[in-house]
């Protein structure tokens, strides 16, 4: 129970974020992000502020399936950083996009525990007796829970584990589960490198990669909305999230390109 309070606080304050200091007079961008990205956004709308002063940055986090039904429903959101590249195409075909879908990075999933347990077998610790709670997020909706069914699919480890899975909303959720109830479960590497979890980043220990021959390469992508194809932010944000400077700072929180 200790461990729950800090970990509501750390993912509330995490994903739940936006530019500080408004400004009346700026241009507002409302950016709609996958889970994972909720320890690299702040960073990266920082960086991307020290151009653009006069933009008012929102952010809103969810799983991209979630997120993009609620684009397909009219949701007023400029630009969408998915998870995967099936959303963004989607919102595509169904005349919601402004531009075609770009990739601005791939995701890597790892396995996590706050047990101090023996990683060295990879994924087949989940298969363990000792292990009775495995997360991971929806696979309907959360390309990396997909990924993680994929894994455990691939191991041939499926019909040792499926009785022991427990779904989370998204990645993030995850990780609170992990931490309150669940005794391994299915990350973002993006997530280990949350300030509120350092104590766990010890690869190995804590968690480890999950071997990317189990599962399909995770390849985010993002597009421009209709609703914000007439705001110059948008596309100013989305030529950013492509720069060199952006992929800078993702390689420190675990993605690769």
């Amino acid at each position: 129970m200790k461990h729950k309070i800090m970990v509501l606080f750390l993912f509330t304050v995490s994903i739940f974020t936006s530019v500080p200091v408004f400004s009346a007079d700026a241009a507002v961008l409302k950016v709609a992000i996958a889970a994972n990205l909720a320890t690299v956004i702040d960073e990266l709308t920082a960086d991307f502020a020290k151009d653009n002063k006069d933009v008012n940055i929102v952010v809103i986090p969810g799983s991209s399936g979630k997120l993009t039904s609620q684009i397909l429903s009219g949701a007023p959101y400029d630009v969408f950083l998915s998870a995967d590249t099936e959303y963004p195409v989607k919102i595509k075909d169904a005349g919601f996009a402004a531009c075609e879908p770009a990739v601005y990075a791939s995701g890597k999933l790892i396995l996590f525990t706050t047990l101090k347990m023996d990683l060295s077998g990879g994924i087949t610790v989940t298969a363990r007796d000792s292990v009775k709670k495995v997360a991971l997020a929806n696979p309907k909706t959360a390309p990396y829970g997909r990924a993680a069914m994929a894994a455990l699919e691939k191991a041939g480890i499926m019909e040792a584990v499926k009785g022991k899975l427990v779904y989370a909303e998204n990645i993030s959720a995850v990780a609170q589960y992990v931490m309150t109830s669940a005794d391994v479960g299915f990350l973002a590497k993006s997530i280990i490198f949350d300030s509120g979890l350092k104590k766990f980043n010890v690869e190995g220990v804590y968690w480890v990669d999950v071997d990317p021959s189990l599962y399909p390469k995770i390849e985010q992508s993002m597009v421009i909305l209709k609703k914000g194809a007439d705001n110059a932010a948008a596309k100013d944000f989305f030529d950013y999230m492509l720069s060199d400077r952006a992929k800078n700072i993702m390689r420190r929180y675990g993605y690769g390109f």
